[in-house]
């Protein structure tokens, strides 16, 4: 009993210094901790310091560009000198300055001569020549003032040179800008006789009308597009199934029915509010067609018919599309170079 008690013993005060080891620990991590978050909020506030600092340096450099008479910090940088004339500038401001210090030098070192042989009151020169000389000095001194001052009328005007040219710079940039607006819609449009203008028009018409007239062209047929040639204000047929372009010269006539009737139909879409297209006549050119595009073309006018509202008046003698009209007028001969119509809407006279 006497060993287990001495063990027990043992363990406790193991157990004693493991606790006190711990809790040593435990404060040295809350001593870290409070460090750390005393160190965050130190840089917390630093932060908003430069924040602050930032915000307040923004606000006195747009201050004093407006005070300068700039709308942007883009102004302001497109309006400065370049470096070459900078460094011209801040040399002749130096030397200036330089010749300035010297006059002022001069000056003091005369006032001084002057003082000193005003204190020591004993000379051997005579009252005349004293005072012939302090004429001369008074001279001096008057010609050292009238430079100083030219010298400060000189950086006066060396400033308001610097600024009178800021300005006429800007004033230049802004008529560079102008220019080169007028310049551009000159190129564009510009003639004397308004050709130019009037081909500029004709060639924004000419991309809608192709545009319209392709959207016609896919349904109709999607081989052939529709590219328009601005400069002469023609069309060029791209053929996809043999991946070539073919001028509008160079096409055979059912191509040409195709082309056309996709035409007649993207200027009916281009009508104004204030006018409607809403009747299209379509005189022959379907016997050009084979079976296949003249079923898509009689499609594409059905189409028109049900979605568009459009009234399409064909004249044909092709019998297949015939059977694919419903309501028809027919002309009928009736010998000796007559005829008569026969069908809706016909009165007998």
């Amino acid at each position: 009993m006497e060993i287990d008690r001495q063990e027990v013993e043992i363990k406790r005060k193991n157990l004693d210094e493991q606790l006190k080891q711990v809790t040593n620990q435990k404060q040295e991590k809350e001593k870290a901790r409070f460090s750390s978050e005393a160190l965050i909020t130190s840089l917390e506030q630093e932060i908003k310091n430069l924040h602050e600092e930032k915000k307040e340096q923004e606000e006195d450099f747009n201050a004093h560009l407006r005070k300068a008479e700039f709308e942007t910090p883009e102004d302001f940088l497109s309006a400065r000198m370049d470096s070459e004339e900078c460094r011209q500038i801040e040399k002749q401001i130096q030397d200036n300055q330089k010749e300035l210090n010297k006059k002022n030098g001069e000056y003091d070192y005369n006032q001084k001569t002057l003082q000193a042989e005003k204190e020591k009151k004993l000379t051997e020169k005579s009252l005349d020549e004293l005072n012939t000389g302090s004429i001369e000095l008074t001279q001096k001194n008057k010609v050292f003032n009238e430079e100083i001052i030219g010298l400060r009328l000189r950086l006066e005007k060396q400033k308001e040179n610097e600024k009178t040219k800021s300005s006429l710079q800007n004033s230049l940039e802004k008529q560079r800008h102008h220019h080169r607006i007028w310049e551009n819609l000159n190129k564009l449009i510009g003639s004397a006789q308004g050709d130019r203008f009037s081909r500029f028009v004709q060639g924004i018409t000419l991309k809608m009308l192709t545009r319209n007239a392709n959207q016609h062209l896919k349904k109709l047929n999607p081989r052939y597009s529709l590219t328009p040639q601005e400069t002469e204000l023609t069309f060029q047929l791209h053929d996809s199934d043999f991946g070539e372009i073919r001028t509008t010269s160079n096409i055979s006539g059912g191509e040409t029915f195709q082309i056309s009737l996709s035409l007649a139909l993207g200027l009916s879409s281009m009508a104004s509010n204030r006018v409607r297209l809403d009747t299209l006549f379509l005189d022959e050119g379907f016997g050009t067609l084979d079976s296949k595009t003249l079923q898509m073309a009689v499609s594409l006018l059905s189409n028109l018919r049900q979605e568009e509202g459009k009234l399409i008046g064909v004249i044909t003698h092709v019998e297949s599309l015939k059977e694919e009209i419903e309501t028809q007028i027919n002309v009928l001969p009736i010998g000796n170079g007559h005829s008569r119509i026969q069908g809706p809407g016909v009165k007998k006279w």
